[in-house]
């Protein structure tokens, strides 16, 4: 009777070990694709903070542009003034292209007042897979002087988005954190 117990004490054994080993092999499966969707997602936000800068970029320039071509007219260039001194416009363009600095992490967002005189930027991570935002801000910047003028502090993890409302009097902002947020231009 031994034998017999012992036998099916080892098919009882063999049987809890096969399923250990699918449970096991099916747990590595599963990682395995949340580490792909990880990988995957990654990739998805570079692409969109790509985007996203190479839009600010765009936006940037289009301003820089705008406000050297006002200036121009508002001088009215003398005609030998740019055979003595080159191409006026091109180096007021250069003069108006300048980096503006102060976040501790990613710019996702950047937007002009619809004045133009005042520049909003939000900044963060840019990732759900980072858990240490550096920099979860909102600088508005004075667009003549480069100089930031208000740092807004109120959202958790990385603001995505900025953008003032048509009348220049709000900003709003999101955020990796599921919140939307208004803010007083002026007072924040």
């Amino acid at each position: 009777m031994d034998s017999f117990e012992d036998f099916v004490l080892g098919k009882a054994q063999e049987e809890a070990l096969r399923r250990e080993k699918a449970a096991r092999e099916k747990a590595e499966a599963e990682v395995q694709k949340a580490a792909e969707e990880i990988r995957r997602l990654k990739a998805e936000i570079e692409a969109q903070k790509a985007e996203i800068k190479a839009a600010a970029e765009k936006t940037a320039g289009a301003h820089a542009q705008k406000a050297t071509q006002e200036r121009t007219a508002q001088k009215k260039l003398d005609p030998f003034e740019d055979l003595v001194f080159g191409n006026a416009q091109e180096k007021a363009a250069k003069r108006d292209l300048r980096t503006l600095t102060g976040h501790q992490d990613d710019v996702n967002s950047v937007a002009y007042s619809p004045d133009g005189r005042r520049i909003v930027s939000g900044s963060g991570s840019g990732s759900l897979f980072e858990f240490v935002d550096k920099d979860n801000t909102i600088t508005i910047w004075d667009a003549e002087s480069r100089r930031d003028l208000r740092i807004l502090r109120g959202h958790q993890y990385s603001v995505l988005s900025v953008a003032y409302s048509p009348d220049g009097r709000h900003i709003v902002s999101g955020s990796w954190d599921n919140t939307i947020k208004i803010w007083d231009a002026e007072s924040g």
